[in-house]
């Protein structure tokens, strides 16, 4: 079966926001620790690490989330569409066969 290119966006859309929301929480948990922001600054480009962490935000979190969430909206749209046109398809097949 062929995918539509609406399923093939949703579902990157699910890839690419997962692969955010990951980081979001990473980021959460490794650099919210009082440890590692002791040893980051030690460390040389320690500020540097912090500075691009920083750049993975909580709005950018709930915009990953709507992302997936509407790209699973997609994705059932388009089962339900598939569905409906293989109902057709059958009923159809079924009035042809009969006499």
């Amino acid at each position: 079966a062929r995918a539509s290119k609406t399923s093939f966006l949703a579902r990157g859309g699910i890839a690419l926001s997962s692969v955010y929301l990951l980081g979001y929480f990473g980021q959460q948990i490794i650099f919210g620790n009082p440890a590692v922001q002791f040893i980051l600054g030690f460390i040389d480009g320690g500020d540097r690490a912090q500075e691009l962490v920083s750049r993975v935000n909580y709005d950018g979190a709930v915009t990953s989330g709507l992302v997936i969430g509407a790209s699973f909206a997609i994705l059932g749209f388009n089962h339900w569409k598939e569905q409906r046109a293989a109902q057709k398809d059958t009923e159809k097949n079924k009035a042809l066969e009969a006499p």
